[in-house]
């Protein structure tokens, strides 16, 4: 095709023009012919890229692959404690077996080797505890004990037999003080320590209740408890309902309240009733209704025709009202026509009543 172009362009150019033109039509020609052959290698190597990734494809699905397991030791020492083990200060009411138990869960968690644990464990040991293993480790040579040797050692130290009498004798010293939150952490303190095999539920039962008040007890007896939890919400469900019934009750109490007399009538009574031998009258008009709360007095209005102002001895006014100066305590009642009544003090303070 290049040769017919070039031929065409020599019949119609001149001699001189067409020398300076081949040569650029030459070049093209051969740039087009190569990157022919570059798209068409290109072709032909995706189409085998694609033939062999196919086939590496269906080569692995029928290739399984096993998971290897982790290396303990590797694992061992990247794994940090995160959880802080409890302490354990050897006395009488601590729980040993306990102690073992949740150090050896979370020391398996955080996969610690066991030839540590001893050593992490003796960490934890505080005053009477701290004391015991400094000694076996001296028994030892100054070498720390294995975690076997320890934990029989601990056990026998502070799991003996005699510790699960004084646990029992000391639930049954548990005593009542008024509050159920604290006798039941008092109490299950100590409960939770012994083993079912050392204690059945009715012997637990029988000494929770027993201290108690018997509406306390009685209440906790009839819902039928099945176990020591059981026991412990149905106290906590009747200290409720004491404390419910208890602010019901602060809110009905007598609307009335005595008020405080001033210093003023409190002098005057106190030179009269020393000055005098003779029974003085006693002003009760100080008993008044409290401001705030309803008011249980009768809703009609009170008959002023049958009051008398024992001041002045006049009907009509209470004492308080009345328009000439006091000049002794008296006293302001309700005059029944049918049953007067007459309330005087005598010197020894004591009021009588007279029925007339």
């Amino acid at each position: 095709m290049s040769e017919v172009t070039l031929d065409q362009l020599q019949s119609v150019l001149t001699a001189e023009a067409f020398s300076v033109i081949a040569p650029i039509f030459t070049s093209i020609a051969q740039r087009l012919s190569t990157n022919e052959q570059q798209v068409a290698n290109l072709q032909n190597t995706r189409v085998a890229t694609q033939q062999l990734s196919e086939s590496f494809r269906e080569a692995l699905s029928h290739i399984t692959i096993p998971h290897a397991a982790p290396n303990p030791s590797v694992a061992s020492a990247r794994a940090p404690l995160r959880t802080e083990l409890p302490l354990f200060k050897g006395r009488p009411e601590e729980n040993v077996s306990a102690f073992i138990s949740i150090a050896q869960d979370l020391l398996t968690a955080t996969h610690i080797s066991p030839n540590d644990w001893a050593v992490i464990v003796s960490g934890c040991f505080r005053d009477a505890a701290l004391t015991w293993y400094l000694a076996k480790k001296q028994e030892n040579g100054g070498n720390a004990l294995t975690w076997e040797s320890l934990e029989a050692e601990l056990r026998k130290q502070f799991d003996h037999p005699a510790r699960t009498d004084e646990i029992r004798t000391k639930l049954t010293k548990c005593s009542f003080k008024n509050n159920v939150t604290d006798f039941i952490t008092q109490f299950q303190k100590l409960e939770m320590q012994l083993p079912p095999t050392e204690m059945t539920f009715g012997d637990r039962k029988f000494h929770f209740l027993r201290p108690l008040p018997s509406e306390l007890a009685f209440h906790i007896a009839n819902s039928g408890p099945k176990d020591m939890a059981a026991v412990y919400e149905s106290a906590r469900i009747w200290e409720r309902h004491r404390r419910v019934t208890s602010r019901t009750t602060d809110n009905r109490r007598n609307p009335y309240t005595y008020s405080t007399p001033t210093s003023s009538s409190t002098s005057h009574f106190s030179s009269t009733a020393a000055s005098s031998t003779n029974p003085v009258p006693m002003d009760l008009d100080v008993f008044t209704p409290h401001p705030n709360r309803s008011s249980r007095a009768p809703a009609s209005k009170t008959n002023m025709s049958q009051v008398r102002c024992y001041n002045c001895q006049k009907n009509g006014h209470f004492a308080k009202d009345c328009p000439i100066p006091l000049s002794r305590c008296s006293i302001s009642v309700i005059l029944p026509p049918s049953n007067p009544v007459s309330l005087i003090i005598v010197p020894n303070l004591t009021i009588l009543l007279l029925l007339s």
